[in-house]
């Protein structure tokens, strides 16, 4: 479209030569004849041309649309590429961490032993640390700051502790079953006994300990309320009083036993009264 406006153009400009030239004096037929022959032949020519450069573009037509093709499936390929790439990042994340996990077993290899039989009179399989520490952490860098709530970790649990209700403790030993935690630094161990306190001590059955390094070292029942109180025996004996023992006695479910109130008091035997 764009090569026939010049053609138009020239055609115009003929019919104005001619039209001035017939005004001014008549041509001849020949003259006409030979000049529509020669605007016959441009007008062949310019449409050869066209067609020559409609055929070009047509061609390079084809070219863009093949390496609008070659390009898309290029880009595919570097899509596939990449995804391979990342994969293959992450692979080597992966082997990384395992790297990073064999070099700390190595290092773990010159201080832990596996005996898979006997050991003494200990069954098999056996495992020792020797020549190092043993640290058990709730990874707080504190033993008795939890922050906003408890961590319930870094505790060293012997057993199962089944059907216990609050195991919310950190940095505390726990061995036996049924026993509650949920301070720090305690010990626990037998049948369903709490510590409460921070750095208490309950052993026995049903005890508590819920003052700061109270303890309960047997008997049923007992409770050490008292900061640093202890009671070593006996049942539903009561310990309120700050360092106060109790050394034994006590009642039954139905009847109070010893109860101790008075700081640095001390009180032992049967129904006793302070």
């Amino acid at each position: 479209m764009k090569k026939l406006v010049p053609l138009v153009l020239a055609c115009l400009l003929a019919l104005i030569v001619f039209a001035g030239t017939a005004s001014a004096s008549k041509p001849s037929l020949k003259t006409l004849t030979a000049q529509v022959v020669a605007l016959q032949q441009t007008m062949k020519a310019q449409a050869k041309s066209i067609a020559r450069q409609a055929h070009t573009i047509g061609k390079l037509s084809s070219r863009v649309r093949a390496d609008e093709a070659r390009l898309s499936r290029h880009a595919a390929r570097l899509t596939r590429h990449g995804v391979r790439l990342n994969g293959d990042e992450a692979a080597i994340a992966g082997q990384g961490t395992q790297l990073t996990t064999a070099a700390s077993l190595l290092a773990l290899a010159p201080y832990v032993s596996v005996v898979t039989g006997a050991a003494g009179t200990f069954r098999g399989p056996n495992i020792f640390f020797t020549g190092a520490n043993v640290h058990i952490v709730d990874g707080t860098q504190s033993t008795s700051d939890w922050g906003s709530t408890p961590t319930g970790l870094g505790n060293l649990i012997v057993g199962y502790d089944e059907d216990a209700t609050d195991t919310s403790g950190s940095h505390s030993i726990v061995c036996g079953f049924a026993n509650n935690f949920n301070s720090y630094g305690g010990l626990v161990a037998g049948y369903q006994n709490s510590v409460g306190g921070p750095c208490a001590t309950v052993a026995g059955q049903s005890n508590a300990a819920f003052g700061e390094y109270s303890s309960v070292i047997g008997g049923y029942g007992n409770v050490a309320y008292g900061a640093s109180s202890s009671i070593t025996g006996g049942g539903y004996n009561e310990a309120d009083g700050a360092w106060s023992s109790i050394g034994g006695g006590g009642g039954t479910s139905t009847g109070t036993g010893v109860i101790e109130t008075t700081d640095l008091g001390w009180a032992a035997g049967s129904y006793h009264t302070p």
